[in-house]
C-alpha cells in the first residue's frame, strides 16, 4: 500500500537530534506540541551519548531549524 492509500491516520512525527543542545532544544519543540494537543515522549539514546529522539502523536505543525530532522507517518490497521 502507499501512504496515500493509508490517509486519515493519526499523525505521527519523529523529531531526531544530537550535540549538547539537543535535550533543552527538543524539550522546548514538545511544550509547544503538548500545548498543542501531542502526546509527546522524549527519548534518550542508550548507544549514542547526545542523541535524542522527541516523537509527537497529533498536534499542530510546527518548524524546527536544519539540525533537526524530522519523519513524518501515520498509524495504519495492522
Amino acid at each position: 500500500m502507499t501512504p496515500r492509500e493509508h490517509a486519515g491516520g493519526r499523525p505521527v512525527r519523529f523529531f531526531e537530534r544530537a550535540g549538547a543542545d539537543a535535550r533543552p532544544t527538543l524539550e522546548v519543540l514538545a511544550r509547544r506540541l503538548r500545548d498543542g494537543g501531542a502526546e509527546v515522549e522524549l527519548l534518550a539514546s542508550s548507544e549514542q551519548p547526545d542523541l535524542w529522539l522527541l516523537t509527537a502523536r497529533g498536534g499542530p505543525e510546527v518548524a524546527v531549524d536544519a539540525a533537526t530532522r524530522t519523519w513524518r507517518f501515520e498509524t495504519v490497521a495492522p
